[in-house]
Order: C-alpha cells, then sequence, then structure tokens
C-alpha cells in the first residue's frame, strides 16, 4: 500500500477554484505506453496530480495488470515514467463531470493527441474511455480494446500503434490475413517492428512506431489489463514480456485501404481503456442516429474508372479504362498500385469502322462508347484491344491499335475491326465482340474475348480463346469456347475475361450478371490447359454482399503479378448512387490448395456444406452457390460449419438469410440461437425480408486459432440460411433490429402531414390503409407536428413505418432520409430493403422538446415509401455510479477501529452496504454529494484487510468496490 499523499486533502474551495485548471502531462522519450484520460477532475486539478481522488482504481489496476511492480500513488512521477509509462488527456482543462466539455474540445483534443503520440513516439497508446475516443475521431463503430465476461460494458487492454505479425493459414483458406487489436483477450501477441519505415498514415491516431521492449500483461499473452475492484488475474498466471517482433515478419501491403488497416493492426488505432476511475467518466451527448461504419475498403481511384486493366512495364503500372470524359481510353500511372495519376487518353484516334452515333453515361455524349481497353506487350511495343460500336451494324466490335510505348498514342490498325463475328463478312452472328483480354502461355499469345450474345434474343453470353501472332496483329487459328452463361446468378452475362497460371493450374477470372447493377459480381474456373476443359467454382470470388456492401457490383477485373511474384486484383465498383465506377485494389491470395481469395472480402462458407440437422438443403439460383439450407421449421433444426481464424479474437460474422415469417398475418421477425465451439454466442434476430430477399445479420463472435465449429438453430419463426460470412473487419454489427414499441407509443400518420413533392394513395397492410410514395426528388419531404405529453424534453425514439423496394439491375439497394428536429438536423435514418408493400419499422433516436416538435423526413438516397411514426421515450442506460471509497485506521481509548467512507460523487441516488470483517452498515439511499459513513470497533488485534463498498442503483444493478487497510496496533 503506498503513503499517505504528500500534499493535503483539497476544500471544498479548493475544489471550486480548480475548475478549468490544467495539470502537466507525465512524458519523456522511449515510453512503452501513453495512457490518455478524458480531463482531469477537479481533485486532480486542485492538487497537480492526475488521477489523485482516494476513489480512484486507476494505481490498483496499473500494478494489477503488471505495469508497476508496486501500487503507486499520483505524486510518484519519476516511478511512473521509469516504468515506461506515460500520462495526458484528451482535454486539458479539468472539470466536475466529464460532460461538461463540449464535443469541439474533445474533437480538438484528439488532434492534441495525434501530436503528442507523434512528438514523443510511445510504442502503445491507451484511451481511457470509449466515448472520448469515438467523439475524439469521429469513429462511432470503435469498439473496446476487450471485453471481459460478467461486465459487457467493461473494456481493458490496450492497442498496439503499429503492425501485428502476419501468418498463412492452412489449407483452404487464405493467406496473410491481419487481425484486429480489438480482441476478447487484450492485444495481440505480436507488437510490431522496430523501426518505423514503412507506416502508414490515417486521419485517426496510430501513426507512431512500436519500439524498445516488450509490454507487460497479467496472464496469458492475450490476457488484458484488468479494471481494478472488478475483475482480478487468476492466480494461476504470471507476469510476462511480451517480445517485439522482427522487420521482416511484417510483410507491409501499400495497397491495403485505409480503412481496412485501421481495422486490422497493420497501422494500429486508438481503442478505449475503458477503466473504471473517477473522475474519468465517458462523455455524454444527445441521442443520434447511428452513424456507417468503416468501410471494408475504399477506392484508389474514387473517379470514374471502369473496366481497369493494369500492365506492369520498368516498375511502373499503367492502368487503361473505359472512356470518360471525352478520353476514349482512360491512362493512369503508378508505383504502388495506391497512387495513380491524373488520366490521360492514350487512343486519341480510333479505326474507321467506331460509330460516332454511340454515347454512354456518365459521359453522356462526350464518350463513344470506347469500352474495356486491353494492353498487351507484344514483338515491336505495345497493342491496344478495345471496344467500341460499329458503324456499319448494331454490334459492338473489337478493335486493334500499336503503340511504341505503354503512354501511347495508340494509333488504328485498319479500317476494319480486329473481332467482330456480327454476321457480315462472312462471319457468325454471335452477338458481336467486347471484352478483350490477353495471356501469354510461354511463347504463344492468346486473345481472350467475350461473344456479346446477351445483346440479342436466341444468343448466348460466351468466352473465347484465340491464338495471335507474336506482335499481337494476327489471329492464327480458330476461336476456341472457354465458357458460356449457364448459371442463374450469372443473369444472361458472362465477360471481362481474365486468365493466370499458377503451379500448373490455369485460372479463368470473369465478371457477370449485369454490370448496371450491384448484382454484377466476379467468379473463376479452372483449368489444365488455355483450351479447357473449365470447371467453374462454385462460389463467387467477390460479391456486393462479400464487402458488406461497400463495393457495388464488383467486376470488370484484372490480376497484376508483382515482381515478386504476388498478386493482386483489381477491380471497379459503383459508387452509393451508382453514378460512376471507382477503381478498388486488393491483394489476390492463394491458400495451399491453389484457391483464390480477395484479401479485403469477407471468406464465405456455404451453409449447404456444413451440417444440417432437422433441415434440409434446397437448390436455389438466387441464393450464393445456388443453393441454401431450407426446413428449418424444428426446434432442433440446425445448420453447422467449420470458419477459420489465424488466430484468436474477435470477429464479425455475417449470416446471410431470408424470412418470410407471418404471424396472424403480421410479418414478424425470426431469432436462432448461435454457438461458437459450443459455447452461447447470443441470439440472432432476422427482419422479416420476405422469402428470397437475401440480408445479411451481423454478429460479432469470438474466434480461437484455427477451425472454430459455428451452430446456427432455430429459435422463433423461420429463415432460410444461405451463407456465413467471417469479415476481415472488426467493428460493431450493423444489424436493423426491428424496435418493440410500446403499447402506449403515440402514432402519428404521414398521410396527415404537408407532403413536398410526394403523394398519398392506398396502400393494402398500411396503417390507416394509406401511404406516402412518389418520394422521388432530391427536395422530396414529408413534415409531421407532434404534441408529446412529457413532463420535460429528453430523448424519444421514432419507430418509422417504410416499405423499401429500391433496386439496381436486380441488386436490392438500402434507402435513406434526412430527419430535422424543429429545423435542426438530427441525423440520417437508413432503410433496409424490405420489398414494395412490406411494411417494417426501423427506431431512430432524436431529442424532442417539450410540447409541440416538427418532424421532417427528406429523401436523401434512393425511395422509400413511408406509413407512420410512432413516438415514444427512449429508455435510458443508466449512468454509471461515481463513489470514492476511503478505509481508514485509528486508536480511540485504546481500541482499534476502521472507518469506511463512500461519497457518492454521481447524480443519482444510490444505495450503499458497507462491509468489513468487523461489521456491516447499510444505507438505502445516499443522494448525490453525501457521504455513507461508518467506523466499526475492532476486538482484539487489527490485521490488514479490506473494506467491501456496495453499490446498488435504482433498477438492482450492483457493483463493489474495495478499499484495503493496513494493520494496527493500539497497545
Amino acid at each position: 500500500m503506498p503513503p499517505a499523499p504528500p500534499y493535503p486533502r483539497p476544500t471544498p474551495s479548493d475544489l471550486a477554484a480548480a475548475r478549468d485548471r490544467e495539470i502537466d502531462d507525465w512524458l519523456r522519450p522511449g515510453l512503452d505506453v501513453l495512457f490518455c484520460g478524458i480531463n482531469p477532475g477537479l481533485y486532480s486539478a486542485a492538487v497537480g496530480r492526475p488521477f489523485a481522488n482516494p476513489g480512484t482504481r486507476y494505481w490498483k489496476a496499473m500494478h494489477e495488470a503488471g505495469f508497476t511492480d508496486r501500487v503507486l500513488g499520483p505524486w510518484e512521477r519519476d516511478a511512473f515514467l521509469d516504468a515506461g509509462l506515460g500520462m495526458t488527456n484528451v482535454v486539458r482543462r479539468a472539470t466536475a463531470r466529464a460532460d461538461e466539455l463540449a464535443p469541439e474540445e474533445i474533437v480538438d483534443g484528439g488532434r492534441r493527441l495525434i501530436e503528442t503520440a507523434r512528438e514523443w513516439e510511445p510504442r502503445w497508446v491507451a484511451v481511457l474511455g470509449l466515448g472520448a475516443y469515438r467523439t475524439a475521431f469521429g469513429d462511432r463503430r470503435a469498439t473496446q480494446a476487450c471485453r471481459s465476461a460478467g461486465s459487457a460494458r467493461r473494456a481493458c487492454g490496450c492497442c498496439p500503434t503499429r503492425a501485428a505479425s502476419t501468418r498463412t493459414t492452412p489449407s483452404r483458406r487464405s493467406a496473410r490475413r491481419t487481425r484486429s487489436c480489438a480482441s476478447p483477450r487484450g492485444c495481440p501477441t505480436a507488437v510490431g517492428p522496430d523501426a518505423r519505415s514503412g507506416a502508414a498514415t490515417l486521419p485517426t491516431p496510430g501513426l507512431v512506431p512500436l519500439r524498445r521492449r516488450g509490454v507487460r500483461f497479467c496472464g496469458e499473452p492475450l490476457t488484458c489489463v484488468r479494471p481494478a475492484g472488478r475483475l482480478k488475474c487468476p492466480e494461476s498466471t504470471s507476469t510476462r514480456v511480451l517480445p517485439p517482433h522482427r522487420r521482416g515478419d511484417i510483410p507491409m501491403k501499400p495497397f491495403l485501404s485505409r480503412a481496412r488497416a485501421r481495422a486490422t493492426a497493420v497501422t494500429g488505432a486508438l481503442l478505449a481503456l475503458g477503466l473504471t476511475v473517477t473522475g474519468a467518466a465517458t462523455a455524454s451527448a444527445a441521442p443520434a442516429a447511428a452513424e456507417p461504419a468503416p468501410p471494408v475498403i475504399e477506392p484508389v481511384v474514387d473517379a470514374n474508372f471502369p473496366d481497369p486493366d493494369v500492365l506492369l512495364v520498368d516498375g511502373v503500372y499503367h492502368a487503361y479504362a473505359t472512356n470518360n470524359a471525352g478520353q476514349n481510353v482512360q491512362h493512369r500511372t503508378s508505383t504502388d498500385l495506391v497512387t495513380w495519376s491524373e488520366p490521360t487518353d492514350v487512343a486519341p484516334d480510333l479505326g474507321a469502322w467506331v460509330s460516332e452515333a454511340c454515347s454512354f453515361s456518365p459521359g453522356g455524349a462526350t464518350d463513344r462508347c470506347v469500352w474495356a481497353p486491353e494492353v498487351a506487350a507484344v514483338e515491336g511495343g505495345y497493342a491496344l484491344y478495345y471496344t467500341a460500336r460499329d458503324a456499319t451494324s448494331p454490334r459492338q466490335c473489337i478493335g486493334l491499335s500499336l503503340s511504341e510505348s505503354p503512354d501511347g498514342p495508340f494509333v488504328p490498325v485498319g479500317d476494319d475491326p480486329f473481332v467482330c463475328p456480327n454476321g457480315e463478312d462472312g462471319t457468325e452472328d454471335l452477338g458481336g465482340a467486347i471484352d478483350a483480354g490477353t495471356f501469354h502461355d510461354g511463347e504463344q499469345l492468346w486473345l481472350l474475348w467475350k461473344a456479346d450474345g446477351n445483346c440479342c434474343a436466341g444468343k448466348a453470353a460466351i468466352l473465347f480463346a484465340q491464338p495471335l501472332s507474336a506482335d499481337g496483329t494476327e489471329l492464327t487459328g480458330p476461336p476456341t469456347e472457354l465458357i458460356r452463361v449457364d448459371r442463374p446468378n450469372e443473369g444472361i452475362v458472362v465477360e471481362a475475361p481474365t486468365m493466370v497460371e499458377r503451379d500448373g493450374t490455369y485460372y479463368l477470372f470473369y465478371s457477370a450478371n449485369d454490370f448496371y447493377g450491384g448484382s454484377y459480381r466476379t467468379a473463376h474456373a479452372t483449368s489444365d490447359s488455355v483450351l479447357g476443359p473449365w470447371t467453374k467454382a462454385t462460389t463467387e470470388l467477390v460479391t456486393s454482399d462479400r464487402f458488406a456492401g461497400d463495393v457495388r457490383g464488383p467486376g470488370g477485373q484484372d490480376v497484376v503479378v508483382r515482381p515478386d511474384g504476388t498478386t493482386a486484383i483489381v477491380f471497379h465498383g459503383w459508387n452509393e448512387r451508382f453514378t460512376y465506377r471507382a477503381m478498388y485494389v486488393s491483394e489476390l491470395e492463394w491458400s495451399a490448395e491453389g484457391v483464390p481469395s480477395v484479401a479485403a472480402a469477407s471468406d464465405r462458407y456455404q451453409a449447404e456444406d456444413g451440417v444440417v440437422e432437422n433441415a434440409r438443403v434446397v437448390q436455389d439460383g438466387s441464393a450464393s452457390g445456388g443453393a441454401k439450407v431450407g426446413g428449418m421449421d424444428f426446434a432442433d433444426s440446425s445448420v453447422t460449419v467449420e470458419v477459420w481464424a489465424e488466430e484468436a479474437g474477435p470477429a464479425l460474422l455475417g449470416i446471410r438469410y431470408a424470412n418470410g415469417s407471418v404471424d396472424d398475418g403480421e410479418r414478424v421477425p425470426s431469432t436462432s440461437t448461435l454457438a461458437v465451439n459450443g459455447q452461447d454466442a447470443g441470439v440472432v434476430t432476422f427482419a422479416h425480408t420476405t422469402w428470397g430477399n437475401w440480408q445479411t445479420a451481423e454478429q460479432l463472435v469470438d474466434l480461437a486459432a484455427g477451425w472454430n465449429t459455428v451452430t446456427l438453430t432455430r429459435g422463433t419463426f423461420f429463415a432460410e440460411i444461405d451463407a456465413f460470412d467471417v469479415f476481415p473487419t472488426v467493428r460493431e454489427p450493423q444489424n436493423v433490429v426491428p424496435p418493440v414499441v410500446p403499447a402506449d407509443a403515440q402514432r402519428y400518420e404521414f398521410e396527415d402531414g404537408v407532403i413536398v413533392r410526394g403523394s398519398v394513395g392506398s396502400a393494402p397492410g398500411a396503417s390507416g390503409g394509406e401511404k406516402v410514395g412518389g418520394l422521388d426528388f432530391d427536395d422530396s419531404s414529408v413534415t409531421i407536428a407532434m404534441e408529446i405529453e412529457a413532463e420535460k424534453a429528453g430523448p424519444y425514439t421514432l419507430a418509422i413505418r417504410f416499405a423499401n423496394g429500391s433496386e439496381r439491375g436486380g441488386y436490392t439497394l438500402e434507402s435513406s432520409d434526412r430527419v430535422t428536429v424543429n429545423g435542426e438536423d438530427a441525423g440520417v435514418v437508413t432503410f433496409p430493403h424490405t420489398t414494395w408493400g412490406n411494411w417494417q419499422s426501423v427506431a431512430h433516436e432524436v431529442q424532442l422538446a417539450e410540447g409541440t416538435n416538427t418532424v421532417t423526413l427528406t429523401r436523401q438516397t434512393w425511395y422509400t415509401e413511408l406509413d407512420a411514426v410512432d413516438v415514444y421515450p427512449s429508455e435510458q442506460t443508466p449512468a454509471e455510479p461515481e463513489i470514492t471509497v476511503q478505509a481508514q485506521t485509528r486508536c480511540l481509548a485504546g481500541t482499534p477501529y476502521v472507518a469506511v467512507r463512500a461519497t457518492n460523487d454521481g447524480d443519482a441516488t444510490v444505495g450503499i452496504m458497507l462491509s468489513t470483517p468487523h461489521g456491516e452498515k447499510a444505507l438505502t439511499a445516499v443522494d448525490p454529494g453525501r457521504n455513507a459513513y461508518q467506523s466499526f470497533k475492532v476486538r482484539g488485534p487489527l490485521e490488514a484487510g479490506e473494506a467491501t463498498v456496495t453499490v446498488t442503483t435504482a433498477d438492482g444493478t450492483t457493483s463493489e468496490i474495495t478499499a484495503a487497510y493496513g494493520a494496527l496496533s493500539c497497545g
């Protein structure tokens, strides 16, 4: 136990005078961990020491976690720094409560923390307060560094500011995945390199390198720092040091998106430590709409750059793309696949056969339908194969241009198209030809192309291979069919062929379905030779939902082989409003069996490949892999799959499902129980979608290193299960769980409101039989005025009843509206796809004033029909009790006593029980600012011990705080 503090206890006037005072940071070069509080409390500011309030558990937590070799006191600055630890705050000024801080102060403090970390270069940074972290860095989906059983709201641990090691998985799974440090057992065992080189930068913290020696934790390597007074390290575990890895163990991937780098430990992140300490409460804010999660991947060219083709020449990557803004063939260059030059046109002149009458958005009249370019190194220079509209027939054909440089300009060859099966000049009408690709198989050059049979009735989309001369200017043999469209999820399209060879196996990557919508996808087939036969893989390589919807319609791909033999895949995807297609890059990984996978996409496990109990596998062309698990109609109906994790820790599990359950004529959600390795992993709620409308329910789970058994067992009502996805990012689940609307909620019909650029129509199943539809314009809105019978202003829930049938090319779309309350912005509400007429409710939290409130919903994206809104007070999470505890010993008339005092520093009345081995005292109601006090008489010698204070809040939640006292002799 540390000695008494070398300063007097501050008086109430001292505390009042300390408001807005600052205390010094504890900093020096070479820190292992920099701890960052929210802001100083008044007690700390009054004495000029961090975490100085006698009731804080911080110093004991530092010792129990193994950071210090004894319990230090807030006056022992040098000893704390000698242990490799530092101290700062997000906000420097002192307040009585953290919620007195303005959000702007916290954001400014976050910027200061970044600069502090850059200047002092600590190995690790831990922010003590999840709410403050989210506010400071605008990351509302940040999660706690770990979660402990029995106290889900408690967080502990700290995260590295640079890379965790990567590992290659065994068979069937892709290599080199990285895992977030948001582990339920703390930080990864690997804590990063010794050098600063290669550090990525983010707009959020996490910029400093790992340095010097390891950081100590209690227990096994993944056990976290424990919150004092709640959980303690098991006696069977010991303190150990985690050594840093060598630089060579960290294969840095420069093409990784910023979002994925943040979600993994490649550049790290500042995550919340979340210790329970007096004076470091999480800042509170008015309820607001949930902010979107960070994307799993972000574009490297966030502009219209479709159908990318990439060629590596002398260390420079050359990317070519479909026409845009008057440029026939866009050209950009890069040295790292991440940063790209501005586009130039490498084919300003086209063949004489190209029609001038064809245009295509977004370029419109400035574009000439010049699509999907392919540039290949050939004998004598470079050949460009491009798609354009033939002037003499309503078909697209492939043209040829040549250049001595990959930078162009490319000059057209001849006056006719190079490949054009349009029924003219003795050719068979296959619908024309598009999407050229090339492949070098040893000395032989091949041209790959698509017969554009989906253009016309009675024809089919087919991919061909045809031999080329070494200079790429002549076809030296007939075309051979490789594959054709033959699966329901391909729609009527297969196109964009790309071929690579690896260890004797040939891989044909291709796009399928309608490029204009989100159902566009990329798949692959394998063969022992260029000409086949080819076998298509069951599961698509990438789809929109395998990117959690962050990439819409991933396709038009190309595969890039780097000089070191590693591979990347480039592809395009639509932006949220489907106005342009951006370019993305991700690692293309290979399992031991040679199965390719895209690093930024989920690992997908088909439900039909699992163990199905008291249910059945049903063929369904709309499902991923062409099948689903249905008939889960019994209490023991279940499906079990095995999923892989490279290392132990949290994972985001996505379950692709459809639910058309109806109860007494009402559409209802269904539920299933989830188990991981035989342990309960919670209940999964499946919103009503209608059958065949596939959606994803997300669940945060803990996986062990290696293979994990995941079992989904039917709970209530019914759902069909398509697939299980394990996403490469760890974030909070994005489910929209239907709200449980209280019976006394007040309902307001949208058709009774003020409607701008919309219309009222009849709607079976809608509340009141009417709906507001036609909200199809940017200024379409509905305004309702509601009279709220409330004693005071506060947070309320709007349960908005809606239907959304928005689609694009068969791909279901979320829609969204901007919400304003009394003219003030109240966030964005997102409506999942339900199909038209399938009325569901989504909850949106707002602040309402007492009396009349005006609520307006204005269209933001896609289309929504509105029925009604139910309004009711939001359920409030009880505030954490803030209790300061002191235990003192004294002698009175030769008799020892233990005096225990518990001060209620919170803002709610609580019950307090004071307990020692020498007696107990209970007080049922201790008001804010008041004390619970008792002096316990000791019979016999007073030995060292511990007083326990049990706190009971108004909702019956109990918690315990302990305070140690020493032995005392009064003889």
